[in-house]
């Protein structure tokens, strides 16, 4: 499967404005990524894969780099079944949870909060690995004091 070089009609690099108008949010809310980075958020509600979702555009620079995606009160599977279908993804990946090399993710995740959707372009999906990775070795550092 090839890498991912956008999504939603949105591809990486372009302008936040023309992402805010392809995937129809105001952006009611803007913030920095995990206040340590210099990447931001431009969060908003929107429909996408005819489901109502709460949207993320990460971006950096006024350029996207990625897109999370909340759907709310929509099942997992429902998602997982259109997501399939709209970004072409073979039947056999299940879950849903694709990295490649060069950092571009697709990943569907259920949490508490509803059905969670990450497509992340290369830069945002190198940051947020490496911010994984640290949290992780934290972890096992941290389980393996005395």
């Amino acid at each position: 499967m090839r890498r991912p070089v956008g999504v939603f009609g949105v591809g990486w690099g372009a302008p936040l404005s023309e992402a805010r108008v392809t995937l129809g949010i105001a952006c009611e809310q803007r913030y920095a990524w995990r206040n340590a980075s210099d990447f931001h958020v431009c969060r908003g509600q929107s429909t996408l894969i005819g489901y109502a979702a709460w949207i993320e555009v990460i971006t950096r620079q006024e350029r996207v780099e990625g897109i999370l995606a909340t759907f709310i009160g929509t099942p997992c599977p429902n998602v997982a079944a259109s997501l399939r279908q709209e970004l072409r993804l073979p039947r056999n990946v299940d879950p849903i949870s694709l990295t490649w090399r060069s950092g571009e993710t697709i990943r569907l995740d259920e949490t508490t909060a509803g059905c969670k959707l990450t497509v992340a372009g290369p830069r945002w999906g190198m940051q947020m690995q490496r911010e994984q990775l640290a949290q992780a070795f934290a972890s096992v550092t941290e389980e393996l004091r005395p």
